[in-house]
Order: structure tokens, then C-alpha cells, then sequence
């Protein structure tokens, strides 16, 4: 609305006889502009609602929001929006090239400041615009109460995109060599502030040509640092996570993505997940209502995550091959049919799944004086790969007999006995906790990846 109000300003530099602000013509040269600027494709949609709503709060007559010519253009232009394309997340190794980089004192100011930004952006879940509307003066180290460990930063945003946001970042690195990363950063950013910083309403202030700016930077800027630094290194020939198309693709928004991505990947509660990245549920709004210490949450969760990371685990990912390889654009990759049959893998992925597969190897059965069935050769039987209408045929034919765990055991691998290994111990454990010699009837079998558990009637 304010720009609305400066382009007509602008337009006829208070002309008595220009029309109002909010008249059908200035609205629509408002939106043409727009338009010619390249603008968003919702924008001229959100200028029409803000002309209504200020028209409601004020009580004045607004034309122009309602006028159908306004509204078939700006209806039209965000039809004309692409597919939405959203960010990819921060692999392990782009974190851990920007931590390295903060740490780095052969690096600009300019750049390790932007690398701690992006990288603190990405540990919390958090826009490049909730950080910039921090205030420095509202962050602080915290630990939990009781203890004498600092765990993170933490702060609340007043402003933001979404409202307030407070925001908490654990000081862990993905790798144990760069765990002093935060540390460094925010002494980084106190050392480029003047005696001003306690009362400012933003984080740290921008750079212009790797001089200090008085105001903070904006996303476009701080981006543009990061890809000139590391198509710099591309040149030196250093180790850079992305090839030069990605970092061209590099987008600030995929900090938001990364750590909900690893921590739905690692079974990290959903609840957790939310909190970190500050998403609202409507089930759960009184709940999120009368919660103290959701900080504390997040925390966990993030430490959880990164140790995980920490220990080597990583995300898979899928790799497409299409049914027509020889459409347009459709290059087909290593061991790819050129039919659109299953593409076989490469030789040495072959190899490594023939060296990973078990060895099929069918157990022998013999029967002691006793008459009890005996595993005498051979692997011994997993019950989790027993077909379900196998164990279901069993129990009806089992229910009113009287068997020993091992019998049935091998009665089932007699069925299947190609099944996955598991010990010998493991059987004598099973054999001993769960024996119906007394006479006890069978009522349920449980498939479980490790054991078959049988409970008594």
C-alpha cells in the first residue's frame, strides 16, 4: 500500500487534478508497472487485497480493487506462474564446507560472515529474513538449567515473515573438527560492530564490495557472496561440494529445508520436526498454547540429528531412468536400457550386491532319540520371512496339539528353508522362554524381524 501511495506521489508530484490513489486508472498503471518490473506473480493479486483491506480499516471508497479489468490482469499474470520448484536441502558436505569456511581466517570477512549466516540459517530452520530482523542484543548462549555446558545460541525474532520466531541453534558442526564454527561466527560478528549494536533492530550489518554497510543485506547480496566464493575455488581447483550448475542453482531458502529433511529421515518425532521449523498444527493449537521451553525440544532434536550425522549416517537418494531413453533430453546413465527394458546396474555394482547377498543354504533336519527335530546343518530359519498364510495354516493345524518350540520351528523352516540365518543361541533363548512341552495350547504367532513369539492361551 505504501508503494502504491509513493507511485502516485511519483507520478503527479501533487497534480490537484490527478485522480486518487486508489481510483480504477492509478490502480491499473500500479499494476502494469508491476508487471513490467518482472515482479512476483502474486503480487499484483496481494497490492488489490491490500487496497480492500486498508479500505475496510479506514472506511474509504476503493474503485480500483474491485474494477474487473484489475482483477482479470492480475488473475492472468499469476496464471502465469511456473511450477513451483522448491529448494533443495544442505548436504553434509555443503555444511561442512561452510563451516570450514568460517573458520578460515585466509577468507574475506565478507565471506565468513555470510557462510556463518547461511550455515546458522540452516541449523535453525530459520529465513534469511528472521535473522536479519534479530536484534544482536536479544541472543544469547544457553545451557540447560542445572549445567554448565553451553548447547547453542538462542533468540526470538520480533518481526518476520511469519510473525515472531524464536529460534534456537545447537553449536554442533557435522564434523567434530568444527564445532568451534559458532563461536567464531558470532565473535566474527561482534567484531564488526560499533558500540551501536545493543540498540539496533538487525543482526549484523551487510557488506558493500567487503566493506561494512550500515544496514543489514539483503538476501540477493548475501547469496551472491557465497556462489562468487565458491566458483573462486572452483577456479583454484579446491575442493568445492557443488559442480559449477549447482552453484549457479544455489538458492538461501534451502537452509529451511535441510534439517527437517534429515530429521523425517532419521525417525525424528514429528512434533520435534515442527517446532524446528516453527509450522503450526491446528490440532495441537492449545497444546502449542501453554507450552513452556519448546527451545528445549528443538535442541535435542537438532543434537540427535547431528550426531547421527556425525557418525556417518547420510540420506539415500532415488535416481530415475525413463521407459523412453530416447525422448528429447532423456540421457540415460549407467547400465540404462536402451528399450525401456529394467536397467541392469554396472559391473561393479554388481559385483558388490553378489558379494553383499547371503548365501542360500537349505538346513538339515534330524531327529534324536527323543524324537525332537534338530537343526544339524546348515543356517537356521528367520521367522520374519515366513508367508503370513503359512504361520496362519500352521496355527489351525497346531491349536490343539502339543509341540515343542523347536518342532515347530522346524516344521515352518521345512516349509521355507531358504530363510534368513539367525544363531544358535538365539533359538536355545526361545526355545527356553517360550516351550509349550507342559501342554499348553498355541494361541498366536507373532512375526517379528528377530524371533517368532508365541503366547499361551
Amino acid at each position: 500500500m505504501e508503494k502504491l501511495v509513493n507511485f502516485h506521489e511519483e507520478k503527479f508530484n501533487g497534480d490537484e487534478e490527478a485522480p486518487l490513489a486508489v481510483s480504477k486508472e492509478l490502480v491499473l498503471m500500479f499494476l502494469e508497472w508491476n508487471i513490467e518490473q518482472e515482479c512476483g506473480f502474486k503480487t499484483p493479486k496481494a497490492v488489490l487485497y491490500a487496497v480492500e483491506f486498508y479500505a475496510i480499516i479506514f472506511g474509504f471508497e476503493e474503485p480500483g480493487s474491485r474494477w474487473p479489468r484489475c482483477k482479470k490482469l492480475a488473475d492472468d499474470y499469476a496464471r502465469r506462474a511456473p511450477e513451483r520448484n522448491p529448494a533443495d536441502y544442505f548436504d553434509v558436505q555443503l555444511l561442512d564446507y561452510l563451516e570450514k569456511a568460517v573458520l578460515n581466517p585466509a577468507r574475506s570477512m565478507a565471506e565468513r560472515i555470510t557462510c556463518g549466516k547461511l550455515r546458522l540459517c540452516a541449523q535453525a530452520s530459520i529465513r534469511h529474513d528472521d535473522l536479519t530482523n534479530t536484534p544482536l542484543s536479544g541472543t544469547e548462549w544457553c545451557r540447560l538449567k542445572g549445567g554448565t555446558s553451553v548447547l547453542g545460541l538462542r533468540a526470538r525474532a520480533p518481526t518476520s515473515k511469519t510473525g515472531p520466531r524464536p529460534w534456537v541453534a545447537s553449536y554442533l558442526g557435522v564434523n567434530p573438527a568444527n564445532d568451534e564454527w559458532l563461536r567464531v561466527f558470532m565473535e566474527l560478528v561482534l567484531m564488526i560492530q560499533d558500540p551501536a549494536w545493543k540498540v539496533r533492530s538487525f543482526f549484523v550489518p551487510g557488506f558493500v564490495k567487503d566493506e561494512v554497510a550500515a544496514q543489514p543485506s539483503s538476501i540477493s547480496a548475501d547469496v551472491n557472496i557465497v556462489k562468487r566464493m565458491m566458483m573462486y575455488d572452483i577456479k583454484a581447483e579446491k575442493p568445492v561440494p557443488l559442480p559449477k550448475e549447482g552453484v549457479e542453482k544455489l538458492r538461501w531458502h534451502g537452509c529451511k529445508a535441510t534439517m527437517p529433511t534429515f530429521m523425517s529421515h532419521f525417525n525424528i518425532r514429528g512434533k520435534v520436526i515442527r517446532y524446528q521449523g516453527a509450522w503450526a498444527k491446528k490440532a495441537d493449537t492449545m497444546p502449542d498454547t501453554y507450552l513452556r521451553e519448546a527451545q528445549v525440544i528443538v535442541l535435542k532434536g537438532q543434537i540427535e540429528t547431528l550426531e547421527r550425522i556425525r557418525a556417518g549416517e547420510s540420506i539415500s537418494a532415488l535416481v530415475g531412468v525413463g521407459l523412453n531413453p530416447g525422448a528429447p533430453g532423456a540421457a540415460p546413465t549407467d547400465g540404462a536400457s536402451q528399450t525401456g527394458e529394467m536397467p541392469s546396474g554396472s559391473p561393479e555394482e554388481l559385483k558388490r550386491a553378489d558379494a553383499m547377498a547371503p548365501a542360500a543354504c537349505k538346513p538339515t533336519l534330524a531327529k534324536d532319540e527323543s524324537g525332537k527335530v534338530h537343526f544339524v546343518e546348515g543356517e537356521l530359519p528367520d521367522s520374519s520371512n515366513f508367508p503370513d498364510q503359512l504361520i496362519d495354516e500352521r496355527l489351525r493345524d497346531l491349536t490343539e496339539k502339543k509341540v515343542s518350540s523347536r518342532e515347530l520351528f522346524a516344521m515352518l523352516a521345512d516349509e521355507n528353508a531358504e530363510a534368513a540365518a539367525f544363531s544358535e543361541d538365539e533359538l536355545e533363548v526361545a526355545t527356553e522362554a517360550l516351550s509349550v512341552d507342559g501342554g499348553t495350547p498355541l494361541r498366536k504367532i507373532q512375526r517379528h524381524p528377530w524371533r517368532c513369539t508365541i503366547w499361551r492361551c
